[in-house]
């Protein structure tokens, strides 16, 4: 079980697009502030690169609205188990 949980691990640490480990990617934008960009590997020869995006203001405003009910109700529960 444990060789398999380490494996998936290590897995999880490499870019399924071209195998090499996160750590040899860098985010890359030029927009100010930095809410869009691509990605690229740095390793010579390798051609890996996709893009990225944070969401826009209001989608922030809303996902934290949501964990912020989330985290609400799960306290609440938390005190009627106490």
């Amino acid at each position: 079980m444990q060789a398999t949980t380490a494996a998936m691990s290590k897995a999880a640490d490499l870019c399924k697009q071209c195998g090499h480990s996160w750590n040899d990617h860098k985010l890359l934008t030029d927009k100010d502030p930095p809410l869009e960009g691509w990605m690229e590997c740095s390793v010579a020869g390798c051609t890996c690169r996709f893009t990225w995006s944070l969401p826009a203001a209001s989608e922030m405003d809303e996902m934290t609205k949501a964990a912020e009910y989330v985290l609400k109700k799960n306290d609440e529960l938390y005190r009627r188990l106490a």
